[in-house]
């Protein structure tokens, strides 16, 4: 199999198609014209890439490779981490920034030697145990080896026509294998726009397509594709896939998806397929070339051309290793750094930064609020001047006001879902902070009883938030109402859908008007609720719906006056 320059530079593939964007075929000519004409703009530097578009990150990575200079790819865009890791790189270049570039006119970079894969650089960054931000380096003969592996293993199932389509960034070390690098050495099309919901896609996707996600876009399937459509293959990364998510993934899609375990260090390790009989979901088989074994601390090690040549790369994963060559069970983290949402977020650094607020005294933050759900939750200690700004403003929008700051350095897998607000920290004899201290102030009392009971935020767009609650019976609000019948009073569902919008949308404490309200099914205890809450584009309304298993329940319309400050 031939390398990422050859599959896009070599003259027998310039008719290829490389990608689908906007509708049109992109051809490697296309591409080898771009990457012409972008890379005597870049130079011998250290640019760091953040674009939307896979097309314009691929034209820019050979661009600068090309130039010989090295990409860099921060693990998010928001303002504060980019600061904090501005020492790492000379340029920032985004989809505006690469097309500007491309405006400048034709250049011919032609005769200029290619350099060998070995010479190829890039840098992701990740958190260790510390929390502490560190750069994981690659060169794309590492990657093209991992690459290599993957089609060893699977490209012979796969039909050359199939499109591959991506929930994931290509940013991140999982979606540029998969979803970029893959499908374009193989000599398949890509999908240049990143999926970002089932529903845009699902008519789209034919039986020869793959689909790169992670088990937080499989949670989202509700409905299987139309008869005969796709995909035929789809892969899961970030973290485990529960077994009723695999089961509902597979009844949507008439075959359980492909999980895939590694890391930024490492690239994809290993794989496993679960079933209907549930003797899939343990263990994980070691990809071709991997070799795995476990040391005295009872963590994985590694060893694969791509993640260390020779050596042994010792992981922080627990580990058992079964009978079978190349096989193991994973038994958590050493480290306390967890996955969530498909993202690696570490524990130390989310602490870190709220320690940083004046508003905090003292922070604890650990996976879990009781539910056993896959999210964070954190116990917080308010100083002087955070109990005044409590007091004032509740705890629901202390929260907010919380995350918000941390909003500036981390990406939403890593805000805290939910709060809780202490005078001194829980601690045993011994001064210690165990678990089940912390997460018996979960526990649903009066307090929790009384508040918006959310478990998670999901941004699906610009103006539209899905807001997923659970509807514990102990609920203040199903007391006392319809004794034999318990449900959620339609005066609180309209409280909780005009809080949310007010919060999440910024927007006015006055509200004018609220228009046709519709209840059309009961919500009850038990319930896992979605609220989705859509802002109007002209106006200054927002639509909001609660959803149960996909299915409405109860919708209205919020509207605030247009001269509202």
């Amino acid at each position: 199999m031939s390398g990422l320059f050859d599959a896009l530079l070599a003259p027998e593939h310039r008719s290829r198609t490389v990608c689908l964007e906007a509708g049109r075929r992109v051809s490697a000519a296309d591409i080898s014209s771009q990457i012409d004409r972008l890379a005597p703009h870049m130079g011998a530097r250290r640019i760091a890439l953040s674009c939307r578009s896979a097309r314009l990150f691929l034209v820019a990575l050979v661009a600068i490779w090309r130039s010989g200079g090295t990409v860099v790819l921060p693990a998010n865009d928001r303002p504060g981490y980019l600061a904090e890791i501005a020492q790492s790189f000379d340029q920032l270049m985004d989809d505006a920034a690469i097309a500007g570039y491309l405006a400048l006119g034709d250049a011919d970079t032609a005769s200029v030697p290619l350099p060998a894969p070995e010479e190829c650089r890039l840098v992701f960054f990740t958190s260790g145990s510390t929390g502490a931000v560190k750069e994981v380096p690659k060169t794309l003969a590492q990657l093209e080896s991992e690459v290599a592996e993957l089609e060893r293993h699977w490209g012979a199932g796969m039909d050359a026509a199939g499109c591959t389509y991506g929930f994931v960034s290509h940013q991140h070390l999982y979606g540029l294998v998969f979803r970029l690098l893959w499908p374009v050495i193989a000599g398949r099309p890509f999908k240049a726009e990143q999926v970002e919901r089932w529903e845009a896609v699902a008519a789209d996707l034919a039986p020869a397509d793959i689909l790169i996600a992670t088990p937080a876009h499989l949670r989202s399937l509700h409905a299987a594709p139309a008869p005969g459509a796709g995909p035929g293959v789809v892969f899961s990364a970030g973290g485990p896939l529960e077994p009723e998510t695999a089961n509902e993934a597979a009844r949507c899609l008439g075959f359980f998806p492909t999980e895939i375990y590694g890391s930024t260090e490492t690239g994809a390790l290993a794989w496993k397929q679960q079933d209907a009989a549930g003797t899939g979901g343990l263990l994980w088989s070691a990809l071709p070339g991997v070799e795995v074994a476990g040391n005295a601390a009872g963590c994985l090690t590694v060893k694969a051309v791509y993640v260390a040549g020779q050596s042994w790369f010792e992981t922080q994963d627990l580990a058992v290793m079964a009978p079978q060559i190349g096989r193991f069970e994973l038994k958590g983290r050493a480290d306390r750094v967890v996955k969530i949402a498909g993202r690696r977020v570490s524990i130390s650094a989310v602490e870190r930064r709220l320690l940083q607020n004046e508003l905090v005294s003292d922070a604890v933050v650990f996976p879990g609020d009781g539910s056993g759900a896959a999210r964070l939750a954190a116990v917080i200690v308010p100083s002087a001047a955070g109990a005044e700004r409590l007091a004032d403003l509740g705890t629901f929008r202390f929260g907010r006001l919380l995350r918000a700051e941390l909003a500036r350095y981390e990406e939403a897998a890593a805000l805290p879902q939910h709060w809780r607000f202490v005078e001194e920290m829980p601690a045993d004899s011994q001064g210690k902070r165990p678990y089940h201290l912390l997460a018996s102030l979960f526990e649903p009392g009066e307090a929790e009883a009384a508040g918006i009971p959310v478990l998670e935020e999901i941004r699906e767009s610009e103006r539209c938030y899905r807001v997923r609650l659970r509807l514990d019976e102990k609920l203040l609000y199903f007391k006392g109402h319809f004794a034999e019948f318990a449900l959620l009073p339609g005066v609180v569902q309209l409280d909780w859908a005009v809080e949310l919008a007010r919060t999440l949308f910024e927007m006015p404490a006055d509200l004018s008007e609220v228009g046709p309200l519709k209840f059309r099914r009961p919500l009850v205890p038990g319930a896992e609720v979605d609220l989705v809450l859509e802002q109007d584009p002209q106006r200054p309304r927002i639509a909001f719906r609660y959803l149960v298993a996909g299915e409405e329940h109860a919708s209205g319309v919020l509207k605030w006056d247009a001269r509202s400050p």
